[in-house]
């Protein structure tokens, strides 16, 4: 499930590595992007950490597992999907 999920945000746009890990990062490179997007995660009640460290990107980290329903990983790649065809 996760490197399908993965795919598909590639081909959303994001820049995601193909790596077999249950891990993905998304990086975005300005503070409104990162602002717009927790807004609609929080919306969806989707409640990922934001990663911080100084001199580098903020970034979200979700890390999928056989917890999450295919409602719960649908639900996140349609908001993580829709922010960036609506950008």
């Amino acid at each position: 499930r996760c490197m399908e999920a993965k795919k598909m945000l590639r081909s959303a746009g994001y820049d995601i590595p193909a790596v077999p890990s249950p891990v993905i990062g998304i990086c975005l490179s300005d503070k409104r992007s990162v602002d717009a997007l927790k807004k609609a995660l929080v919306d969806h009640r989707i409640y990922p950490p934001l990663i911080s460290y100084p001199g580098k990107s903020d970034y979200f980290r979700f890390a999928l597992s056989s917890v999450h329903t295919e409602e719960d990983i649908s639900s996140l790649l349609n908001v993580l999907c829709g922010l960036v065809s609506s950008a």
